[in-house]
């Protein structure tokens, strides 16, 4: 969306704006790529049994988390 609008104004007009989103931490280049890894590797360390737990206790590690 906000590529799409960058597209349709004068590129020095574009490049203030995208400055400015990126100084005030409303858009990080490239978060979408962390945000997937990151997400990738919390669903393998949620996958992974609890070994020896007969407590239940992981059911509220897991939701504190």
């Amino acid at each position: 969306m906000l590529q799409d609008a960058v597209t349709k104004i004068p590129k020095e007009e574009a490049e203030y704006h995208i400055k400015r989103c990126i100084d005030s931490g409303l858009w990080v280049p490239g978060g979408a790529d962390k945000d997937e890894a990151e997400a990738e590797a919390e669903g393998a360390a949620a996958a992974e049994p609890v070994a020896n737990d007969t407590t239940g206790d992981h059911v509220y590690e897991e939701i504190d988390h």
